[in-house]
């Protein structure tokens, strides 16, 4: 699906000319979660793109409307100092920074490839058994799919070859081959 493409390419673009701080963007496949016997090896601070349809519908024949979900990761180091006490000045931690930076980006945002604005949906701290502190913010917006109708007109059938036996093969409702 060519959109996914296009919006993940459109939203990774947004992020690195807008928030100088975030050094790696990828698609998310787990990432923070630890391989056995090795390291995290992770450019940080990083944000990770996960996009999903929570609901399709069809409204044309090629044509269809999709509800997207789209959570960014943003991961930073752990080891920074977020404790807040009385006999030291409080700052606050990158990743609060980050994630508000993204959400000033896309709250209200109105993209090249989809309708409508993004809503954020939800906000919420991920667990992962790594020194890596992430919190993931989910937003809502729709896509209109016709990659299937470009598809579609694209492609000349010239020729349709069926075997089969001595009997007619029917095809639809009023069509009939006679082999």
């Amino acid at each position: 699906m060519q959109v996914l493409s296009d919006l993940y390419k459109g939203f990774a673009q947004k992020i690195l000319d807008n928030i100088p701080d975030i050094i790696s963007i990828d698609i998310w496949n787990g990432q923070t979660e630890p391989f056995f016997g090795e390291e995290n090896q992770l450019p940080l601070p990083s944000v990770f793109i996960d996009m999903r349809a929570t609901e399709i519908q069809t409204i044309g024949e090629n044509l269809q409307d999709l509800t997207m979900r789209v959570t960014f990761h943003v991961a930073t180091d752990s080891l920074q100092d977020t404790r807040i006490s009385r006999n030291k000045d409080y700052t606050i931690s990158k990743i609060h920074e980050l994630t508000s930076a993204l959400h000033v980006l896309f709250q209200g945002y109105r993209g090249e490839f989809f309708q409508g604005t993004m809503m954020r949906k939800a906000i919420y701290p991920y667990e992962a058994a790594t020194n890596i502190l992430q919190i993931a913010q989910e937003y809502e917006f729709h896509v209109i799919d016709d990659s299937s109708e470009r598809i579609y007109d694209e492609v000349n059938f010239v020729e349709i070859s069926l075997e089969t036996g001595e009997k007619p093969v029917t095809i639809g409702n009023d069509f009939q081959i006679d082999l």
